[in-house]
């Protein structure tokens, strides 16, 4: 006949003890977070009232004066944000406000730097490409670079737009990612985004935007979201 040990059944005690404290309801709980992609935008233009769009459309209001962020004399701002969504205090559309934490995010220009005679004089050094994802009259996408000290640079082309038999529109564009003089060091995570106003209605029939970057092993890659 087997002997138990005694030190089993403290452990099963234990683990017990952590089960119930851990299922039983004693009204604390923490409050559910979220992160995204969103837009800071003025309610109407010259407001001072300001609001939260989300990427999946969704609109929540903001106190600016909440947050760390001076929008002196612009519209919008793009961000990536950790947030929490309010439970009192609807507004008229049945949204709660939302409390969040801002990090402000690049919207690649598409004006690429030239000398007088038109010659890009931008680099073109490697980016690890992590995801790609839509929203909101946006392409987002996260990368990792290497950095040490500098700010990095990045512009976006014009898109090359093909339309195909059937109507449908596909993008490609070239992304350039300037490190700016600096070394590499350890990577950092960037995210950013491009503006698809123009084109955001026909994506909606189907198409595809393409990215295009030079990678780690300095080769041409593209990146395909479809639509």
């Amino acid at each position: 006949m087997s002997r138990r040990s005694p030190f089993c059944f403290f452990l099963l005690s234990i683990l017990m003890m952590i089960f119930t404290a851990c299922s039983s309801d004693s009204g604390l709980a923490l409050p559910d977070y979220f992160m995204g992609y969103a837009t800071i935008l003025r309610r109407t233009p010259n407001s001072d009232e300001f609001l939260i769009r989300l990427d999946d459309w969704k609109e929540y209001p903001l106190d600016i004066s909440s947050v760390n962020m001076n929008l002196s004399g612009k519209d919008s701002a793009r961000i990536i944000c950790y947030y929490t969504k309010g439970k009192s205090e609807l507004n008229s559309e049945g949204n709660a406000p939302i409390t969040p934490t801002l990090k402000l995010i690049s919207v690649a220009p598409a004006k690429i730097p030239s000398d007088v005679s038109g010659t890009p004089i931008h680099q073109d050094n490697p980016i690890s490409f992590v995801s790609m994802s839509k929203g909101a009259y946006y392409l987002n996408f996260l990368l990792k670079v290497s950095v040490q000290e500098k700010e990095h640079l990045f512009y976006v082309g014009a898109p090359f737009v093909v339309y195909d038999a059937l109507g449908k529109v596909h993008l490609t564009f070239r992304l350039y990612h300037d490190q700016n003089g600096d070394y590499p060091a350890y990577y950092s995570r960037v995210y950013m985004s491009i503006p698809l106003y123009s084109y955001w209605g026909v994506l909606q029939n189907g198409g595809s935007v393409t990215v295009q970057y030079i990678d780690e092993s300095n080769l041409l890659r593209n990146h395909k979201l479809m639509f």
